[in-house]
């Protein structure tokens, strides 16, 4: 159904409260990328600083003598640090780490499959000690990861992924968005509904407690899936976002095409109509504007990153700053 709206949306500016702050003792690391676990839990995964007087793509500075690379993943929740572990031994780049039962499942996007049918293990497990315990092949082209709180692995494939690139003739990102085990199973594979184009580029999942949802390029719906099949349609008023919040009937997307720093806040009803309540500048305890596309979405928050500064910002407290406006 098409994006609606009963009134203008209301215009609000919103400090939302610290997350986290990941800066204390990493001085000789730079922070890569961040995540959210299923129990909200972040996860910040680093690489060695390189010096700023040398060339910061320089790759080799960041490998140990035998050419492995090096990583720091840290967990934190209220903070307080869960986790804090450095890899060694990784013979890949990797770029995003998420939480598997006890153990840290980190990914690379790139795969690369060889002439001999053979393909690299891009999904690495590690014990909370840093020991290594099991790799998995999850094929090329990931742009998104999330695991639930069964086990389950989600991915998302930007193009190169679903149309095939490194030696990929059958790619295992061709659906555009594939359920795991903890094995490295596939369990679901993505089917468009009715009327929705399929996925050629994901730009951002959510893997709440209740569903996983989907959202993507080239027609950019969002697309609820549960227990393994597609139950819900709705398109809204936002192309290009790289992450949302989802949860209540509501949603939170962080920036879009042509202005990214805009995060909107929409209802979503149950006969797939959408409409735009409200748009929101965020900005963080200095004043900055919070980047809408550096954003992580897990259930009904948004996460944001500013430098090593993670920001949360929710569906309930949107709602709240839009009554609190529109004076009910």
């Amino acid at each position: 159904m098409t994006s609606t709206r009963s009134a203008p949306p209301t215009s609000i500016c919103f400090a939302p409260p610290l997350a986290q702050r990941f800066d204390a003792d990493f001085a000789d690391w730079r922070l890569i990328a961040f995540n959210v676990g299923p129990d909200g839990a972040l996860f910040g995964l680093w690489v060695p600083r390189i010096d700023d007087r040398n060339d910061r793509h320089d790759a080799s500075r960041t490998r140990t003598a035998g050419g492995a690379r090096r990583y720091r993943v840290v967990s934190q929740r209220e903070c307080v640090r869960a986790l804090d572990l450095v890899v060694d031994d990784a013979p890949m780049e990797l770029h995003d780490a998420q939480p598997l039962g006890e153990d840290v499942l980190l990914v690379g996007g790139r795969c690369r499959r060889f002439a001999n049918g053979n393909a690299e293990a891009n999904g690495r497990i590690y014990g909370a000690d840093g020991a290594f315990r099991r790799a998995i092949v999850l094929g090329d082209g990931i742009g998104a990861v999330q695991t639930a709180r069964d086990g389950r692995i989600w991915t998302g494939y930007f193009d190169e992924g679903v149309i095939g690139n490194l030696g990929w003739t059958s790619p295992l990102g061709a659906s555009g968005l594939v359920g795991w085990d903890d094995d490295g199973a596939i369990r679901y594979r993505y089917s468009p509904p009715a009327g929705t184009d399929a996925i050629l580029d994901c730009y951002a999942i959510n893997v709440a407690d209740d569903a996983v949802w989907c959202y993507y390029y080239t027609d950019f719906p969002l697309v609820r899936i549960e227990h393994g099949r597609e139950t819900g349609v709705w398109r809204p008023e936002v192309r290009g976002a790289h992450g949302f919040a989802v949860g209540a009937g509501y949603a939170l997307f962080g920036g879009g095409y042509g202005d990214y720093d805009r995060i909107r806040l929409i209802a979503l009803k149950d006969d797939g109509r959408c409409e735009t309540l409200a748009d929101f500048a965020l900005e963080d305890e200095r004043g900055r504007r919070l980047p809408g596309h550096h954003c992580v979405g897990r259930g009904q928050s948004l996460y944001f990153r500013n430098d090593e500064a993670i920001h949360r910002f929710d569906i309930g407290t949107a709602l709240r700053l839009v009554r609190e406006r529109r004076g009910h």
